[in-house]
């Protein structure tokens, strides 16, 4: 017997700012739609600084298909602490084809996030000595990044991703990410201690920073992101 599950769905264009701020109501909070899929029209989102999240993915499925957009904070201050997205343990985002600039800490991640084919510019964090890491992204849980760019993100530590989950980074590219507290301040990626088995980086120009020598399993660890970039690639 098969029996046919009901899954309640939201449909969002973003073709405006406002668009932009409805969309963002209908995920904040959500507990009502099983998958959010929301679809930007190319061009430039400019968001007034204002210390809060644009989106927090705590339930569901929420797809955000950029289609070449760029969502940015105007005129960003140090202080200030918007940020892009955070993931709640439930959540599962997928995004692709987004630019996101000028966040502090633009996404954070406690769930499962898949990131393709987009650019993280610009990001940072270096007001907060309790949170100064990852400027573009914070993780905490499973993030999957393919085909994507880093560029001028900085933080205390990995100016554009840490890591203290498990993380698969593949045919990225990073450049010009400071983590201002290493003596060499160009590194992009920075993998806390508990965290050690569970990068996979592969195909990506990447400074790498690791809390302890990576595991001796390092080499079969690049070997399964090469398998995996493969299936990736393929499904495309």
């Amino acid at each position: 017997h098969v029996r046919a599950v009901h899954i309640n769905e939201a449909a969002v264009v973003v073709d405006n700012l406002a668009a932009l701020m409805k969309a963002s109501k209908i995920v904040n909070g959500n507990t009502k739609y099983d998958v959010i899929n929301i679809t930007f029209v190319k061009g430039e989102y400019g968001m007034i600084p204002n210390s809060k999240g644009l989106f927090k993915a705590d339930y569901g499925l929420l797809l955000l298909n950029g289609a070449g957009a760029k969502v940015f904070v105007q005129n960003p201050k140090k202080d200030d602490t918007t940020q892009f997205l955070t993931v709640a343990s439930r959540g599962n985002v997928r995004i692709n084809g987004l630019t996101i600039d000028g966040f502090n800490i633009a996404i954070e991640n406690s769930g499962t996030l898949l990131i393709s084919n987009s650019i993280f510019n610009n990001n940072r964090v270096d007001y907060n000595f309790k949170k100064d890491y990852g400027g573009a992204i914070v993780n905490n849980a499973k993030l999957t990044v393919f085909n994507s760019t880093f560029t001028n993100n900085y933080a205390k530590y990995g100016g554009a991703i840490y890591n203290a989950g498990t993380a698969v980074i593949i045919i990225s590219t990073f450049s010009s990410n400071t983590g201002y507290h290493e003596s060499n301040k160009k590194i992009d990626i920075y993998n806390y201690e508990g965290a050690v088995d569970d990068i996979i980086i592969s195909g990506a120009k990447h400074n790498y920073m690791e809390k302890h020598p990576m595991a001796a399993r390092k080499k079969d660890l690049i070997e399964s992101g090469i398998l995996l970039a493969t299936a990736l690639l393929a499904g495309t």
